[in-house]
C-alpha cells in the first residue's frame, strides 16, 4: 500500500477558513493588504487597522464582494497609551 503524497496547500483549500476571524495590522497597504484581501477571499470575517483612513477605505472597497467581510479601524500599532 502507498500512501498517497499529502498536498502541502491542502490547508488553503477555499473552505479552510471560512467562517473564521483574523486581525491584520497595516492593512492599507503592501503585505498587510494583501494578507486581508487573501483572508476575505478564504471567507473570512477580517478586521484590519492602519495608520491612513483613505487607504483602509481602498481595501475596504477591493474586499467588497467576496465571500469574507472586512471591517477596519485606524490607529497606529507603535503608539503607547
Amino acid at each position: 500500500m502507498s500512501a498517497s503524497p499529502r498536498n502541502p496547500y491542502a490547508v488553503l483549500s477555499p473552505t479552510a477558513f471560512h467562517g473564521r476571524s483574523a486581525f491584520v495590522s497595516g492593512a492599507g497597504s503592501g503585505i498587510g493588504r494583501a494578507i486581508a484581501l487573501r483572508l476575505v477571499e478564504l471567507g473570512m470575517e477580517v478586521f484590519g487597522t492602519g495608520r491612513t483612513a483613505q487607504k483602509l477605505e481602498d481595501t475596504a472597497a477591493l474586499a467588497k464582494g467576496g465571500p469574507g467581510k472586512f471591517w477596519f479601524e485606524t490607529c497606529n500599532v507603535r503608539e503607547v497609551g
